[in-house]
């Protein structure tokens, strides 16, 4: 009745294959976590005081990695908050670069065009600012990516489950008179 380990896997076998997981199961719960935590953030910065900031710098960024393009918008920017002034580089929480040359050329134009931009920075810590709050669909990648690596991690750990510990219920099943 009781599940028995299969006899052709030895148990440092068993053992390891689920240790090997545990790796990638914590990095999907780290992204969904991280990207979360981003977009909390960007809701909770919606409702930050503003300051006029003056963009010193913005640049279209283009990687190649492996003949794969990622652009993104490089930028800096300064504002003044109580006589102090503060420079940041963020323009939003969970912000990053992607293959979309034409999205991050139009949000670069928008900067240029913005030179003055409104600066929603955290009354607590006014050093922590943004360009733009609030949530955005592409913030779903981070923890979308996150649950679908864990729940695929789990899925091959339970696979494992069933094929190394097999029952004995069909065994058992077998009537005697």
């Amino acid at each position: 009745m009781a599940a028995v380990l299969c006899k052709t896997m030895p148990k440092s076998t068993v053992i390891a294959f689920y240790l090997f997981s545990l790796p990638f199961a914590a990095a999907g719960a780290i992204a969904f976590t991280y990207g979360m935590l981003s977009i909390r953030r960007s809701l909770l910065a919606k409702e930050w005081p503003t300051a006029e900031g003056a963009v010193t710098r913005c640049e279209l960024i283009q990687s190649t990695l492996d003949g794969s393009e990622t652009f993104s918008v490089d930028m800096s920017y300064s504002y003044a908050v109580d006589g102090v002034t503060y420079e940041s580089k963020r323009i939003a929480f969970g912000y990053a670069g992607s293959g979309n040359r034409e999205f991050h050329e139009r949000l670069r134009t928008r900067i240029l065009e913005t030179p003055k931009p409104l600066v929603r920075y955290d009354p607590t810590n006014p050093s922590t600012a943004v360009l733009a709050a609030g949530f955005e669909r592409s913030q779903l990648f981070l923890p979308l990516l996150g649950i679908l690596v864990v729940l695929f991690v789990a899925g091959l750990d339970v696979l494992a489950w069933i094929y190394f510990f097999p029952s004995d219920a069909l065994v058992d099943s077998i009537m005697h008179k």
